[in-house]
């Protein structure tokens, strides 16, 4: 694993390093401020970067947003270096789809455990896919060409759960490799967007005609303004649109393998994305403005506050016209708001009135709801997203059983139970809101 450090002081550096010398397999980099980041993540793949928030020249924050508009690079793994527990702050790097953080001060012990977990997260963390699929695809030889290095990094991660990857750098390679006298076989060719010489409608038709691959089928890879293809329509077996959201990508790539049409609204992959998604931006939430570690209550184990209950809620919709609606639920009980709130305003549980929880709430449910929406937006799903309605009581108006995924967590400090109901369904208009 190649980590990139980025801080302006030495200190940290070096304890980051300190931290990270223990991990198998691990090598690290050092930039000292945004700008060395920046060009170093031009120059190299790395597989994580480590970011301080606050540095001079361009911080942390400006950092990520370069990162994170770069599409090479939008789904790069980031854990930020941060004191900051401002809301306008916690919102940005929440949205922006932050891996992780660290908090400053850091101490040594706490940072090495923290980091191998981190890092192991990374390693293993990438979903195994459903039955179905794996039933389908395991074993299938996939050979990716593409001329960008990025690409082919991103290609063999989003396939290998599934496929067999192998890859090379042109089309020059690529015949190389299929018309040697022990030329492997595979069952698909991808043809990136740049694979050099020969251009893909001319190695397409010279592939076909090679009798071991008789049976590939070939997919070829375009923007998603392009039309027509230029020319690849006439030679390619499927189009896909290009993406760097590796659930979308591998659902297109499924589908022109297959022939079988999968609606978002059907993805499981791409569902689950999304659930984890709410689970990162809620933990991350609670880590960076109050200090606080959450726990997802494992399904089936009792929560510290059981539901249904009273107390205080906060929903939001977001519709993709034509897709799919998603909605998302932020709800804790009484006590727990107060305790939320009260240390956020810093005031007594007891002093915090019914319209502060309610606005608590409604402030939570907005930036786990602004992280999926950027996770849409990069999957190129247009959305419309709604104001939070805020209510206290003991009902969920809206949300049949059997439509909602409900995630329950616990936290130590302060001792709050909280939950998260999430939905998704058809491209239909929301029921009233209560």
């Amino acid at each position: 694993m190649k980590i990139l450090l980025v801080d302006d002081s030495a200190t940290i550096r070096a304890m980051l390093k300190r931290a990270l010398t223990g991990l198998q397999q691990t090598d690290f980099l050092e930039a000292q401020n945004g700008v060395e980041a920046l060009a170093e993540i031009g120059r190299r793949r790395f597989d994580l970067v480590i970011l301080d928030v606050n540095m001079p020249v361009m911080d942390g924050l400006e950092t990520l947003e370069a990162i994170r508009s770069s599409p090479a690079h939008a789904s790069l793994p980031v854990v930020v270096l941060t004191s900051e527990k401002g809301e306008a702050m916690v919102r940005r790097l929440v949205e922006m789809g932050i891996t992780d953080y660290l908090s400053k001060p850091l101490g040594q012990d706490r940072l090495s455990e923290r980091l191998a977990k981190i890092v192991a997260r990374l390693a293993h963390g990438a979903p195994a896919p459903t039955h179905a699929a794996a039933e389908v695809q395991h074993g299938r030889a996939v050979l990716v060409i593409d001329v960008d290095p990025d690409r082919r990094h991103f290609l063999a991660n989003a396939l290998s759960h599934t496929y067999v990857v192998t890859d090379v750098d042109s089309g020059a390679g690529a015949l190389q490799l299929l018309m040697g006298p022990k030329a492997p076989v595979f069952d698909v060719i991808l043809i990136g967007e740049q694979i050099g010489l020969p251009s893909a409608e001319l190695l397409i038709p010279k592939l076909k005609q090679l009798p071991h691959l008789s049976g590939a089928r070939m997919v070829a890879c375009r923007q998603k303004s392009a039309t027509g293809g230029d020319g690849l329509d006439r030679v390619a077996d499927a189009l896909i649109d290009w993406t760097f959201v590796p659930e979308m990508f591998v659902a297109a790539f499924d589908r022109a393998v297959t022939g079988v049409e999968t609606p978002l609204a059907q993805m499981p992959a791409f569902c689950a994305s999304l659930e984890r998604d709410a689970i990162c931006a809620t933990e991350q939430l609670f880590g960076l403005m109050l200090s606080s570690e959450v726990v997802l209550v494992p399904a089936g184990a009792a929560p510290m506050v059981p539901w249904p209950g009273r107390g205080v809620h906060a929903r939001l919709d977001l519709d993709a016209p034509g897709v799919a609606s998603f909605a998302v639920v932020f709800r804790v009980d009484d006590r727990s708001a107060r305790e939320i709130t009260g240390q956020l305003i810093g005031a007594a549980p007891a002093d915090v009135d019914t319209s502060d929880v309610e606005a608590t709430a409604g402030e939570f449910a907005n930036i786990i709801v602004g992280r999926l929406r950027n996770r849409l937006v990069e999957a190129g799903i247009s959305t419309q997203m709604q104001l939070p309605s805020t209510w206290t009581g003991t009902t969920v108006e809206g949300f049949p059983e059997q439509d909602m995924r409900t995630l329950q967590f616990n936290s130590t400090r302060p001792p709050v139970s909280f939950g998260l109901l999430l939905r998704v369904g058809p491209a239909v208009a929301s029921p009233p809101l209560p």
